[in-house]
């Protein structure tokens, strides 16, 4: 008795746990795509367009792509879709019935916003990158001053996807000019104590557009895009947020005449330091320099520490003169805390933050900034003065 009832309790557990392997089986099918259909996105663009609509541009990868329209025979392995809706989503749809395929968006290279959309403001459209999930969190968001359907056109000789292209710019960089990946850029169009910055896309010229510099950085306030920074100012701002790993700075002597002097700046630390004083934040920003002299018009007297001491002080009035210039810039003129001195004081007096986060604009416009420097001289690999060989 008791044994038949053992089997019988055997025999329907097993068949539950056949059925439990069936169901898992069927669910794995369920969530399986035909490769054929898929097709991998590898940028976004973003452009306004009439009636407070916007553009929406795609580059697909297509490597079999057999043959670029007009029959030139040169094979492009991207094709390019443009649709046009209030929001993203309905552009898309737009796309996907051009396309035939199955977008595949986790490949997604870049992201790239028009400057005539960004001056407009983007908040209500990046709500798309939030919410669909097979989109890519490290994608590089670019800001293009030309239409962003345009710049997707265009390909190089090197690196045939535009796309690849920016994003290698990136990884193996020799301008100053970074970019935000899409998880740090957008939180960033929703806080005041550290906003959203993007590298620009740039024409050489109106001659040239087919060449594209990555030498600007758009500078926004909330979702809004309010100025850019010039390849100079940029290198500045790349020392202030900490992410630079050298770079070569250029001014003259008075004794040098209008030449300059050149150094490369192989180590910057900064530190950045808020302090509350009578009621009021303000903040100290420290920067240590080591650099290599490079090159000068003149031979220089570097045989006493005395001479050596004096062009360290001409290095150290040049870096702070160029801090203290694009801070005042970024704080006062375009009035967004790229840098992030709100995220500081927020770090270090939370309860002051909380009390200054509403008017930190306003804030950030009037606060004093110490800026203080040290420059040490490492190398100096040029031509000592007359008197220093006569020793």
């Amino acid at each position: 008795m008791l044994a038949g009832k053992f089997n019988r309790h055997v025999a329907l557990g097993l068949k539950g746990i056949a059925l439990l392997s069936l169901l898992l089986l069927a669910s794995g099918c369920w969530g399986q795509r035909n490769i054929a259909q898929l097709t991998v996105v590898a940028a976004i663009g973003l452009d306004a367009a009439p009636d407070n609509q916007i553009e929406l541009s795609i580059q697909l990868v297509n490597p079999k792509l057999s043959v670029a329209a007009g029959g030139s025979g040169q094979r492009r392995p991207f094709a390019l879709y443009t649709a046009v809706g209030s929001t993203i989503y309905e552009a898309m749809d737009g796309i996907r019935k051009q396309a035939k395929k199955e977008m595949f968006f986790p490949q997604t290279r870049t992201i790239i916003i028009g400057e005539t959309l960004a001056k407009r403001g983007i908040g209500d459209y990046m709500d798309f990158f939030w919410r669909d999930m097979q989109q890519n969190p490290i994608s590089s968001v670019l800001i293009s001053r030309l239409s962003v359907r345009e710049l997707l056109q265009q390909s190089q000789e090197l690196v045939e996807i535009p796309a690849d292209e920016w994003v290698e710019f990136f990884r193996n960089r020799e301008n100053p000019a970074d970019t935000l990946e899409m998880y740090e850029f957008l939180p960033r169009l929703e806080q005041v104590g550290y906003q959203a910055f993007a590298a620009g896309l740039t024409p050489k010229s109106k001659e040239e557009k087919e060449i594209v510099t990555i030498d600007e950085v758009a500078v926004f306030k909330k979702d809004k895009l309010v100025g850019w920074l010039s390849e100079p100012e940029v290198q500045v701002f790349e020392w202030l947020r900490g992410d630079s790993k050298g770079s070569v700075v250029k001014f003259s002597l008075e004794d040098q005449g209008t030449k300059p002097i050149v150094f490369e700046l192989e180590m910057i630390r900064v530190r950045k330091a808020p302090r509350l004083r009578n009621g009021q934040i303000e903040f100290s920003v420290d920067i240590h320099v080591d650099a290599s002299l490079k090159s000068s018009v003149k031979p220089l007297d570097l045989s006493s520490v005395s001479a050596n001491d004096l062009l360290e002080k001409e290095l150290e009035e040049h870096i702070q003169s160029s801090v203290e210039r694009i801070i005042a810039r970024i704080n006062q003129e375009l009035n967004s805390d790229i840098i992030g001195f709100g995220q500081r004081i927020y770090q270090t007096y939370p309860h002051y933050w909380k009390e200054a986060e509403p008017q930190w604009n306003e804030e950030l416009a009037r606060m004093n900034v110490d800026v203080n420097v040290t420059a040490h001289i490492i190398k100096a690999g040029l031509r000592l003065d007359k008197k220093y060989h006569d020793q």
